[in-house]
């Protein structure tokens, strides 16, 4: 698609998209949301620390403990989002680590383990930089508020009892753990949820649609759903002259979710089925990830075998392309020249249906 491939940290990622806005008064760290009022023609949110803010429409982009979610689901019908409530599983668990450079490793290297009840990620950034996750089982499948939070010393005591792990050769557990700059060890939500607006309020990204990390969706829905909501926006400014009444948002904010919902599914879907596939979860998960793997499976190991579907054959490269192609653009920019050279770049409006990607249909009539 013309684009070259980089790994580098989440922080350094931030600090690109930070150092090109134009606006940066308008940014404001430090604030903890505690109460969303829904007045007549405004939104009111309060802070801990007192300060407080006005706006037409509230945007939670708060993560899977999203507070803009939870204050939604209390102004909300109960009936609407008695489901959503309890939605939020996690059957495993991860730590994702950043570590010192280790001799041996090349810049854009990728490995991938994978093991009974647990799998690993190691992929080597710029200056050497490891960044790893290493996915196990937990005991049970957890609901709701009943997910674990760990301690430091729970992190310690797991990354023991794996120290001898390889993420490849030569490349320990311990020896990661014991020169990381960044780690964290958290459960692994999933969630899809029904209601994803109500009234003035929106949820996007991992406060409305969490998916494990094997895929690598998470950041990447995300952005999508940022994009089409941008889209619905801008389409109701232009095409309302100023009607920013509570009729326009809502009927705006449920067309976002009609677009984005049905692929977002998916990839919580899809993501949930490789990260069982990728620790042998079943037998079923055994024999399709051994003998019938998903596209990432190959592509990311490099391989270039053949995906079995009932519609059509694809190759790891085709999922991939099909895809990246198939997701949104904000409308009110051209299209790169490096796209539009590539005929597979969807460039016609999107529809719900349309912004699918691929669908997986094994032939595995025994399973």
């Amino acid at each position: 698609m013309g684009y070259g491939l980089g790994i580098f940290e989440r922080q350094r990622f931030l600090r690109l998209l930070h150092g090109q806005l134009r606006n940066k008064e308008k940014i404001h760290l430090k604030k903890r949301v505690m109460t969303i009022i829904d007045g007549q023609d405004s939104m009111l949110v309060k802070c801990a620390d007192g300060s407080s803010y006005t706006g037409h429409i509230v945007v939670g982009t708060d993560g899977i403990h999203s507070r803009v979610r939870t204050e939604m689901q209390c102004l909300a019908p109960p009936d609407l989002v008695l489901k959503d409530k309890t939605s939020i599983t996690a059957e495993y668990v991860s730590f994702f680590g950043t570590s010192k450079a280790i001799p041996g490793l090349k810049e854009g290297e990728g490995h991938t383990v994978f093991d009974l009840d647990h799998s690993s990620l190691l992929f080597v950034g710029s200056g050497h930089i490891p960044q790893w996750f290493f996915v196990t089982k937990l005991d049970k499948k957890y609901y709701g508020d009943e997910i674990p939070r760990f301690t430091r010393e729970d992190m310690e005591k797991k990354a023991l009892e794996y120290e001898d792990f390889q993420f490849c050769e030569g490349v320990t557990m311990s020896q990661l753990m014991s020169t990381t700059t960044q780690l964290s060890y958290v459960a692994l939500e999933e969630a899809n949820h029904e209601v994803w607006t109500h009234r003035r309020i929106v949820c996007l990204g991992d406060s409305i649609h969490k998916m494990t990390p094997n895929y690598g969706q998470g950041g990447n829905q995300a952005i999508e759903g940022a994009a089409v909501l941008t889209n619905c926006l801008r389409k109701m400014l232009d095409t309302g002259n100023g009607d920013v009444s509570l009729e326009k948002i809502e009927k705006t904010l449920l067309k976002y979710q009609r677009l984005r919902g049905k692929r977002a599914e998916s990839f919580v879907k899809m993501s949930g089925i490789i990260t069982r596939d990728e620790a042998l979860a079943t037998l079923k998960h055994t024999l399709r990830f051994l003998y019938f793997p998903l596209p990432s499976s190959e592509w990311m190991a490099g391989k270039s075998r053949t995906w079995l579907s009932k519609r059509s054959t694809l190759t790891g490269a085709d999922f991939q392309t099909k895809m990246y192609s198939t997701a949104p653009v904000l409308d009110h920019l051209p299209i790169p020249p490096r796209l539009t050279a590539y005929k597979s770049w969807r460039t016609k409006p999107m529809k719900p249906e349309a912004a699918k990607p691929p669908r997986a249909q094994w032939v595995i009539p025994f399973l």
